[in-house]
């Protein structure tokens, strides 16, 4: 519509007023010999492109009209191609050289009039492409190419005024974009057909379905969680009869209780309440404050009233999350809408998790207070219970918060052994009680299945979306998934991301290459992480890092696309997008191997913190040498996993400091994250101890 009205205007103007707007309107040569000049105005406008390309260092597809080619579909682009190569070059040639070139030739000079209708020619497509919502870096080079061929068919114009020439010269000037077309057409043809392989190589899994034949990796992950769960022995079931649906969206809630095959729960209740309606005003800080040292001490309700109404308010929600802990299996559903994509669902338990955990360690250190050690055991031995089984989840998610929770429930039961009046034989029960809980679930199992099935249905979803899509990147991925101190940068990935949607509107992506790297990426991970012996596993994930470093710094760099693309376009398209969807959605290798290393070595410790603590209960102080517990408080010394001797142990003053040499192996003297500090006051990022020492020291 918009060019058969630029070509019905001059006619129609030429009608209203024919001696003021009317034009010439001749179509063929007056001479045969005209179409031998004709053909080298043909060869003067390509070699005058040639040269501009050149000059820029771009292609022609740089220059191409790319609002075309928003039309996805095959027959959306055969008409783009009509447009672009017959119906535009017959409107602009009788618009701007027949009409305009004419009109302002009666006004001012003839150069004059040349060069005005060309700079007009020019600018009216950097508005249309501008008006098109396009943005790419051929903008400038476009209107300088559209002026040059305004230039040249205006002379021939001028000089042998026929029109068709210059319909023709016009359209073969832009048939050189055909190869764009045909591959932009073959584009929309694989559109048409599922974007990658379902198989094992690939999607990893080949069922579930979607409706629209994709893997539903939601589902997948939820018949895999709920496997031999029933109502009766689902711990998450009691755990939200505990905390209430609040925390669950509204317009999920009944498919999630179908899921938990429960009846759902009232809105109101005598629910769990979290800490912040008593941390309101002037009490925000300070009701922080005193949570945050509450689980690492004893305390009474005089040092933290905010804190001891909290937990009055809890009583009957918190004795039945305890009631919980002691269920053996935990299956939240992962809810969405129709077709969420995995990183989206719900995983509403994890904020609430987080309070039930702190509740129950400041309670714990509550009774410590009071002297009701068993109940401060029953508080503690709950938040490990819990940590293992909401550890269960299949998604990093889970892992981080069910570390932690067992990290702060290990600082109580250290502190619980200094602080109560215990004799040996109860310590040896509570020490009964802790070896028999059941293991963390492994962050390699974490990695093989959720992680993965994420990373999937993350290139499931950009697949399905386009190679547009993949703009979602620079605005989200990037920014809060890559670790702060990365050492790329965040620009030039994003530049990295723009090319590859440029190439994409002309090369295919082969998304089973994506697929295949990503799976080969996590096998090796997994492999690694499921290694028992610490050197070798360190080693192996060493390599895994270099590696990804390599696919961060190639995935950052665009010149090098550019290169790669000359030879085997698709191939390399591909393998780029895997690199970057590779640093975009997985884990820091480094950062979680050394999380489920701390977790493994902290409970070794608080293990040894028992003996310790039987050991002083019946001899009245720590013992000289951790062999002195041997064998009536200990088998053996456990080794320390990170260099696989003792753990480091000397007395000091009526305690003792215990530690490992943390994941960087070497000995730094017992300080870790927390008080590597220099005399100078600089904090050594490189210490990396774990440590247990009692008594512990003040806070200050």
């Amino acid at each position: 519509l918009f060019y058969a009205g630029t070509a019905c205007l001059p006619f129609l103007l030429a009608r209203l007023a024919p001696k003021a707007a009317g034009f010439d309107t001749q179509w063929l040569p007056g001479l045969r010999r005209h179409w031998v000049w004709f053909l080298g105005f043909v060869l003067l406008l390509f070699v005058a492109r040639g040269l501009l390309l050149k000059l820029a260092g771009w292609r022609v597809s740089d220059i191409s009209t790319r609002r075309f080619y928003e039309l996805a579909t095959p027959v959306g682009v055969m008409f783009a191609g009509v447009g672009i190569i017959v119906v535009a070059p017959l409107a602009e040639e009788i618009f701007f050289r027949g009409y305009v070139l004419e009109q302002l030739g009666k006004l001012t000079r003839t150069g004059i009039a040349l060069l005005m209708q060309a700079l007009l020619f020019g600018l009216s497509h950097v508005y249309t492409v501008y008006t098109q919502g396009v943005l790419m870096r051929g903008v400038l080079l476009y209107s300088v190419n559209a002026f040059l061929l305004g230039m040249i068919l205006g002379i021939w114009r001028l000089k042998f005024r026929s029109l068709l020439p210059l319909v023709l010269a016009h359209a073969l000037f832009n048939a050189a974009l055909l190869p764009d077309l045909k591959a932009r057409y073959d584009q929309a043809v694989y559109g048409l057909h599922p974007h990658f392989t379902i198989s094992k190589e690939t999607t990893y899994i080949t069922q579930p379905l979607r409706k629209d034949g994709f893997v539903d990796y939601v589902a997948a992950l939820n018949r895999r969680l709920s496997q031999g769960v029933t109502p009766e022995n689902n711990v998450a079931v009691l755990f939200w009869k505990a905390v209430g649906p609040e925390a669950i969206w509204p317009e999920c809630r009944n498919n999630y209780f179908r899921m938990l095959r429960i009846p759902p729960l009232s809105q109101k209740g005598d629910y769990f309440v979290d800490l912040d309606p008593f941390r309101t005003g002037r009490h925000f800080n300070f009701a922080q404050e005193q949570w945050t040292q509450a689980g690492t001490r004893p305390w009474s309700a005089k040092d933290f009233p905010v804190l001891a109404a909290w937990l009055t308010a809890n009583e009957k929600p918190l004795a039945l999350l305890i009631e919980a802990s002691k269920g053996p299996r935990y299956y939240d559903p992962l809810c969405g809408g129709e077709g969420a994509p995995l990183i989206a669902v719900l995983q509403p338990a994890s904020h609430q998790f987080t309070y039930v955990v702190g509740a129950l360690s400041a309670r714990a250190m509550l009774r410590v207070n009071n002297a009701d050690w068993q109940g401060a055991g029953e508080d503690l031995l709950a938040c490990h219970r819990l940590a293992r089984l909401v550890g269960q989840g299949p998604t990093a998610i889970e892992a981080i918060h069910t570390r932690s929770a067992d990290e702060t429930a290990n600082a109580g039961d250290r502190a619980l052994l200094h602080h109560a009046h215990l004799d040996a034989a109860q310590i040896t029960r509570m020490r009964n009680d802790f070896d028999h809980l059941p293991p963390m679930p492994t962050m390699a199992d974490t990695l093989d299945t959720g992680e993965r099935f994420l990373y999937l249905d993350e290139l499931s979803h950009y697949s399905r979306l386009g190679p547009a899509s993949l703009t979602e990147l620079t605005q989200n991925q990037f920014e809060n998934l890559m670790p702060k101190a990365s050492e790329l940068n965040l620009k030039d990935l994003r530049n990295t991301v723009n090319s590859l949607i440029r190439y994409s509107a002309g090369t295919p992506i082969d998304w089973d290459v994506a697929f295949r790297m990503g799976n080969v990426w996590f096998d090796r991970v997994v492999d690694a992480f499921r290694k028992t012996n610490h050197v070798e596993r360190r080693a192996a994930l060493k390599k895994i890092v270099e590696g990804l470093r390599g696919i961060r710094r190639l995935a950052a760099n665009a010149d090098s696309l550019d290169r790669s693309m000359r030879d085997n376009p698709r191939q390399a398209l591909s393998e780029r997008v895997a690199q970057v969807m590779l640093v975009a959605l997985t884990l820091s290798v480094a950062s979680e191997a050394a999380l489920d290393d701390r977790a493994t070595m902290m409970s070794e410790l608080t293990k040894l913190a028992f003996a310790l603590a039987a050991y002083r209960a019946d001899h009245g102080s720590y013992p000289a040498k951790l062999t002195d517990l041997t064998p009536k408080y200990l088998r053996e010394v456990p080794k320390d996993i990170f260099n696989n001797a003792e753990p480091h142990y000397r007395r000091e003053g009526t305690g003792y400091m215990l530690y490992s040499v943390g994941a960087n192996g070497k000995d730094d003297g017992g300080r870790g994250f927390e008080n590597g500090t220099r005399e100078d006051g600089t904090v050594d990022k490189d210490c990396d101890d774990l440590v247990v020492r009692l008594p512990a020291p003040e806070r200050k």
